[in-house]
């Protein structure tokens, strides 16, 4: 995970490849809850799926989370037990000895309507 972290002087410095800039781009990590009638699953979304959960792009929700939490929280508020077709892609990882399945919210869509046979 690339990081920027504010130095104090104005600039950004990238701990990846340790350079420094006067900009980064703002960049979205969701950990979600989705729930259905049989089951719940704990899941990471990236970019664009958190975007489309929230409804706002990552570059409007960073100085959101900054300057105004009750605006951000309620928002959050908003997309609580609303429907969502949801893809998702799993992996097992292992740490020490634990072994564990992580969901990854890859495709959403908003679009309810449509008929899915299983």
């Amino acid at each position: 995970m690339i990081q920027a972290i504010d130095t104090g002087n104005g600039m950004y410095r990238c701990e990846k490849c340790n350079l420094e800039s006067p900009e980064f781009k703002w960049r979205a990590m969701l950990s979600v809850n989705f729930a259905d009638f049989s089951d719940q699953v704990w899941a990471t979304c990236f970019q664009e799926s958190a975007e489309i959960i929230l409804g706002h792009k990552a570059e409007d929700l960073g100085p959101m989370t900054e300057s105004n939490d009750n605006a951000f929280d309620m928002l959050v508020k908003e997309v609580v037990f609303k429907p969502y077709i949801v893809k998702f892609r799993s992996k097992m990882e292992t740490y020490n000895v634990r072994s564990q399945f992580v969901f990854l919210g890859f495709e959403i869509s908003t679009n309810t309507n449509s008929c899915f046979i299983l």
